[in-house]
């Protein structure tokens, strides 16, 4: 399971919404799992219960990649208006905090894997990057100013 796949599964429970409505899950034609539900962005916008449970959200995994993509075709508030959004994207207006997480946990992953950096740990809540150490760094006298 992926960092994203996690924390899509961290909120799935929170997607059907507080109306009954229900989370599907559907098979692209690549073969990949996506869900549908009723838009949290938007949904709070639409005056009857009918059409404020209509599955019109989803998100749908990329092919070849390990992100999915949220998309709502009603597009009834500025959040999800303007296509299809990356998931971290959507996190981020639909829970903060757990986007924050989120950061965390990725972030470390990305940056080893790319190999910018030898280890990422945290310190008191911030990230420490330790790069690595085949570059040489010169250190020169601080220059004196004469006034």
């Amino acid at each position: 399971m992926t960092i994203t796949e996690k924390y899509i599964q961290l909120i799935l429970p929170y997607l059907s919404g507080a109306d009954g409505g229900e989370v599907e899950t559907f098979t692209t034609p690549e073969g990949l799992i996506g869900y549908r539900f009723p838009c949290p962005l938007c949904s709070g916008f639409v005056r009857t219960e009918e059409l404020r449970t209509r599955q019109l959200a989803s998100l749908t995994p990329y092919k070849g990649s390990f992100d999915y993509l949220f998309r709502c075709r009603r597009s009834g508030s500025k959040e999800c208006r303007g296509g299809a959004k990356n998931f971290h994207n959507f996190l981020c207006f639909y829970n903060p905090n757990l986007f924050r997480q989120y950061q965390k946990e990725l972030l470390p992953r990305l940056l080893t894997q790319r190999g910018d950096v030898q280890s990422v740990s945290l310190v008191r809540g911030e990230l420490v990057l330790n790069q690595f150490s085949n570059q040489t760094i010169e250190q020169s006298e601080p220059s004196q100013k004469s006034y």
